[in-house]
This record gives structure tokens, sequence and C-alpha cells, in this order.
């Protein structure tokens, strides 16, 4: 009986040398490997069974038998075999896969402890990393999340400022970079030594140019005041509970402010501000503005009429 080549269709000659594999029938010459050697004839990819053109056949120590071809197990692992993630060797025989990639049995341990998985019960993924559920749980338990980035803090690598877990990189002022101490001051998510916080982002006392902490304050001209230093430019009486004047960017209270800048009464010679009449052309204050001949008071609507330098209310 003549048997054909599986690969040539050709008979294969009784008493010619012939290789069997996998139930085929081959002539020795016609008993290529598919090897990496090869010349690409059609654009589909190696899985779709395309025709390869070999340059020189090679020894066939072991084969695989892949979509109906046949590779020598060198070419296999080139072009087929899962690469194991831990060792970066082809995998053949039995494959461990998660997260997408593939372990030897004996390469899949902790990433942690380095001990193997395989017959573990069950492991745990800590930061993209396969581990023992003893090495995941206290890893996420010493784990923090940063109260700047707000991204997870590594083991081991946080501090706490203000009852805040930071990464090591956020222990320095935001303005001047000087190491930070446990008095720090935060400000739309960035941390500041005290010093900058209350200089850029405080209330500032205009007299004494410190700051204003947790106590009440006064606002005048646009500034903040202690209560203490907020006083006459003049005598320094206290002015947060009485009416004050502002002449060039200072403040006076009433008495001082009359006699710098206001007006001085006829008759009693003391200093007088809006509440004065004018007339004849001089300065009364509120009291001896009378009228010369009934001495009534003159009212802020009364019509005045001026006789021979002497005033009286028109009747």
């Amino acid at each position: 009986m003549a048997w054909s080549c599986w690969k040539c269709k050709v008979n294969i000659p009784e008493g010619t040398e012939s290789i069997s594999a996998n139930g085929k029938l081959y002539h020795q010459d016609c008993f290529l490997p598919n090897t990496s050697k090869y010349a690409l004839i059609s654009n589909q990819t190696i899985k779709d069974e395309f025709m390869l053109r070999f340059e020189k056949p090679k020894h066939i120590l072991s084969d695989v038998l892949v979509n109906g071809y046949l590779f020598c197990l060198e070419d296999y692992k080139l072009l087929f075999a899962p690469i194991c993630n831990e060792c970066e060797k082809p995998i053949i025989g039995k494959a461990i896969k998660s997260l997408n990639t593939s372990w030897h049995t004996e390469c899949f341990k902790c990433y942690y402890c380095k001990a193997r998985l395989e017959h573990t019960i069950g492991c745990s993924i800590y930061r993209k990393k396969i581990g023992c559920q003893k090495c995941c749980k206290t890893l996420l338990a010493d784990t923090h999340q940063c109260g700047i980035c707000k991204t997870m803090i590594p083991p081991n690598m946080h501090a706490f400022i203000k009852d805040m877990a930071v990464h090591p990189w956020h222990y320095l002022c935001n303005l001047c970079e000087n190491e930070l101490t446990q008095d720090v001051a935060k400000d739309s998510g960035k941390l500041y030594c005290k010093r900058c916080h209350d200089f850029n982002f405080g209330c500032i006392c205009a007299t004494c140019k410190k700051v204003i902490e947790g106590e009440r304050s006064l606002f005048a001209m646009n500034k903040n005041y202690h209560h203490q230093h907020f006083c006459c430019a003049k005598c320094g009486v206290p002015l947060s509970n009485k009416s004050f004047y502002e002449q060039n960017d200072l403040f006076y209270c009433e008495d001082d402010f009359k006699e710098f800048y206001g007006k001085t009464c006829f008759i009693c010679k003391t200093g007088v501000l809006n509440d004065s009449h004018e007339y004849d052309p001089k300065i009364h204050c509120s009291p001896h503005s009378m009228c010369y001949s009934c001495i009534r008071p003159i009212g802020e609507y009364d019509q005045l009429i001026i006789v021979n330098l002497t005033q009286s209310m028109a009747s």
C-alpha cells in the first residue's frame, strides 16, 4: 500500500525514509517546522494560519501542533507561549493567570513576603500587586490618604500634621520652602508655616503689624485693628466705643479733631465741627447760636436776618 506525504501529497516510495508525526507521514525533506525564519506571504496573523516559506530545515527534538501546523518547541515559545510576569521566561504547560498576566506555578508568589501562592486559599491585590491576604491586610491597616493631593501614601512614608497625613514632599512651606513643624496652617489645599500664612492670609493689625488671633477686631478705612490699638493719634484714648474722625489716615477723638481741624466759636473760643452756624462771617457753636433779640436758640431751619451785624429771626 502506497502512502502519500501529508504536505506535498506525493506518494512516498517504498523503502524511502519518512517521518511520522501526529498520525501523518512526511517526506524527510517535507517535514519542516514552522520556524521563526520565514517570509510572510499574506497579511493575516500567525494565528490565522497564513502560509510560511522556510529557509532551511532543522532537526526536530519536540514539536507542538497549533492550528494544524507543527512548530518546534523553540519557535512555539517565541510565537505563542505566554511570558511569566516574574521571571520573564516563556511558560510551557500549566500557567496561572491574574491581572491580565501569567505566571509559572513556581513563580506565583506574594509580592511582599515572597511566599508561594499556588496552594493559598486566597490572595489579594494591593497597589496593583499580588499579595497574600496577611500582607495585604497589614499594608492596608498602615495606609493613609494624603490630605494634600488625596492620593494614597505608601506604608511608613507619612507624617501627621495637625492630625492630617501627608507625603514627605509636602512637608515644606509652599512659600518659603522651610521645613514645617506642627505649628502649620493650611489654605486652599496647600501647607504654610505660621509666619507665611499669617503674613499672606491672616488678619493683620494695622497698628502693631501682628496677627489678630482668636479675638475680636475692628475694621475701619479698609484696615483691621486690635481693640487696644484703635486709639486717638493725639491723646491715645481708645476709640472702639466712641465717635472718631479720620484725617490723613489717622484717627482722632472728637476733642482733638476739633482742636486740630475744627473751627473756633466766636463766643466761647472752643472748637466746633458740623454743629455750628456761620454768619457775619463768624462761627458760633450750637449753644451760642441765639437770636440777638429774644435769646432763643436758632434752629437748623430757622430763617436769619442780619441787621447791623447782629442777627434776628424773621417774624
